[in-house]
């Protein structure tokens, strides 16, 4: 069962995979321009790895996004 802090994270996940399809980027693509290995976004984004506060203001900076933008719940 996922407490709180499990769904904000999930929901900070899904938003930033959101982003990333949207823009048309691979996982491999967005590792590259975060400086991150590539294995990191594919276990994140299937709930295997749960991310650094480190790890996801790498990811908002290749995304040119601010963090505050994966806070917020995916538009429908």
């Amino acid at each position: 069962m996922m407490d709180k802090t499990d769904k904000k994270i999930r929901q900070c996940i899904d938003q930033i995979k959101h982003i990333r399809k949207k823009r048309g980027l691979s996982q491999d693509a967005l590792a590259t321009a975060a400086g991150i290995g590539e294995s990191t976004i594919a276990m994140m984004e299937t709930s295997r790895n749960s991310p650094t506060l480190k790890t996801l203001l790498k990811i908002c900076e290749a995304l040119d996004i601010k963090f505050s933008d994966i806070l917020k719940e995916q538009d429908q």
